[in-house]
Protein backbone atom coordinates (compact mmCIF):
# COMPACT_ATOMS: atom_id res chain seq x y z
CA UNK A 1 0.00 0.00 0.00
CA UNK A 2 1.35 3.45 -0.92
CA UNK A 3 0.71 6.33 1.48
CA UNK A 4 -0.80 9.72 0.46
CA UNK A 5 0.86 12.68 0.08
CA UNK A 6 -1.61 13.69 2.56
CA UNK A 7 -0.98 11.25 5.03
CA UNK A 8 3.00 11.60 4.68
CA UNK A 9 2.21 15.68 5.66
CA UNK A 10 0.43 14.66 8.74
CA UNK A 11 3.03 12.39 9.50
CA UNK A 12 5.92 14.95 9.38
CA UNK A 13 4.10 17.22 10.78
CA UNK A 14 2.08 16.24 14.15
CA UNK A 15 2.07 17.36 17.09
CA UNK A 16 5.02 15.66 19.20
CA UNK A 17 4.34 15.37 22.95
CA UNK A 18 7.78 15.61 25.13
CA UNK A 19 7.57 14.19 29.02
CA UNK A 20 10.00 15.35 31.14
CA UNK A 21 10.27 13.87 34.14
CA UNK A 22 12.20 15.51 36.97
CA UNK A 23 13.21 12.76 39.45
CA UNK A 24 13.44 15.08 42.48
CA UNK A 25 10.38 16.32 44.43
CA UNK A 26 10.90 20.03 43.67
CA UNK A 27 7.22 21.25 41.94
CA UNK A 28 9.46 24.84 41.56
CA UNK A 29 12.22 23.48 39.85
CA UNK A 30 9.90 21.03 37.95
CA UNK A 31 7.85 24.51 36.41
CA UNK A 32 11.11 26.19 35.44
CA UNK A 33 12.05 22.76 33.80
CA UNK A 34 8.75 23.06 31.83
CA UNK A 35 8.95 26.89 31.01
CA UNK A 36 12.38 26.61 29.47
CA UNK A 37 11.26 23.26 27.61
CA UNK A 38 8.25 25.80 26.65
CA UNK A 39 11.01 28.43 25.02
CA UNK A 40 12.19 26.40 23.09
CA UNK A 41 9.84 24.18 21.74
CA UNK A 42 7.92 24.94 18.57
CA UNK A 43 4.14 25.52 18.59
CA UNK A 44 3.52 21.98 17.38
CA UNK A 45 5.38 20.44 20.79
CA UNK A 46 3.43 19.76 23.64
CA UNK A 47 5.40 19.80 26.96
CA UNK A 48 4.28 17.89 30.09
CA UNK A 49 6.82 18.57 33.29
CA UNK A 50 6.14 16.30 36.02
CA UNK A 51 8.20 15.47 39.09
CA UNK A 52 8.45 12.55 41.69
CA UNK A 53 5.95 12.46 44.62
CA UNK A 54 8.89 10.54 46.94
CA UNK A 55 12.54 10.99 47.08
CA UNK A 56 14.97 13.98 47.93
CA UNK A 57 14.37 17.78 47.36
CA UNK A 58 16.95 17.98 44.90
CA UNK A 59 19.79 15.89 43.52
CA UNK A 60 22.91 17.10 43.43
CA UNK A 61 25.36 13.91 42.69
CA UNK A 62 24.98 10.11 42.43
CA UNK A 63 25.02 10.22 46.11
CA UNK A 64 21.31 11.55 46.41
Amino acid sequence: MIASRQHIWEAMFSIMKLLIINPNTTQSMTHKIGVAARAIASDQTEIVATNSQNGPASIQGFLD
